[in-house]
């Protein structure tokens, strides 16, 4: 046989011996592959640019881009990137997946209230067919990237988790009063002193009569533009001031807020000079009779 037609012969069956989906993690070192990358469970993954087929049927509008996924026995993630904020990447994703039978079980998350520090990712979770996909959308480098991941177990009936999700969100305001805390987000150029905030939000604590957050600050802004920044956020959220004051080493200035006709709100805000360029600024939330 000449080489020209055996040329043609080995052309043609090329296309025919490349696997459908490329593992993109091919050419990462092995060691480093099963030693950095190993979840805990099954590492027969293959990570591709193929669409699973649990994603097939939805439409997905708006700017994001598919950037793999990555599929075992055990479980399928799927890496989507937009440039919307994570909220409304959130919302878009959730609406998109319940345009194709989705349904939404109520454990969506809002912005966490509280003094947030950094990036706080948002969550929510769906079913169809007795199988859930959780979906977290976070920012990072300029960019939203939206996670999905559904395990391969059968899980009970969605209409059910529906009602479960439903009646734990409309209980969580009346037992902790948390729940009502203006988002207070630092300046630019701020930053949480020491290991405080690094996880995106200080928390809140309190009960259903009161509530407090608190976080500790390295700027070279004063305590009054501190004050300030704060106090301009807190108008944003329909919070009206009362009163204010801006002292030598301290500013703050209070609150009232109506969230409705049984819930009146008095909030008190103080930021305070703990030493050089450090600060400790308090929210403290009051329920009224």
């Amino acid at each position: 046989m000449s080489l020209r037609p055996l040329t043609f012969i080995v052309s043609a069956l090329l296309p025919f011996s490349v696997p459908s989906a490329q593992d993109l993690l091919e050419c990462v070192d092995p060691d480093v592959r099963e030693g950095l990358l190993f979840q805990g469970f099954d590492s027969n993954v293959v990570v591709s640019r193929q669409l699973p087929a649990l994603m097939q049927s939805v439409t997905i509008g708006g700017d994001f881009k598919f950037i793999g996924s990555s599929v075992s026995d055990i479980q399928t993630s799927i890496a989507y990137k937009t440039a919307q904020p994570p909220d409304a990447a959130v919302r878009e994703m959730t609406a998109a997946l319940e345009s194709a039978g989705w349904e939404d079980f109520g454990v969506q998350t809002t912005p966490q209230g509280g003094f947030v520090t950094g990036s706080v990712p948002l969550y929510a979770a769906l079913c169809k067919d007795q199988q859930t996909i959780t979906l977290l959308s976070r920012e990072s480098d300029d960019a939203t990237f939206v996670n999905l991941r559904s395990v391969n177990q059968a899980v009970t009936q969605c209409a059910a988790m529906a009602s479960r999700g439903a009646t734990a969100a409309a209980g969580s305001i009346g037992f902790h009063l948390g729940e009502l805390m203006p988002r207070l987000t630092l300046p630019a150029g701020a930053q949480p002193a020491g290991l405080q905030g690094r996880l995106g939000a200080t928390g809140v604590s309190g009960s259903n009569r009161s509530a407090t957050t608190n976080v500790t600050i390295e700027t070279e802004l004063g305590a009054a533009s501190l004050a300030e920044h704060f106090r301009d956020e807190l108008e944003q959220q329909d919070w009206l001031m009362d009163g204010n004051w801006t002292a030598s080493v301290s500013a703050g200035s209070t609150w009232t807020a109506t969230r409705d006709e049984n819930m009146k709100l008095i909030g008190l805000l103080d930021v305070i000079a703990i030493g050089g360029s450090t600060y400790e600024a308090t929210f403290r939330l009051t329920a009224l009779e």
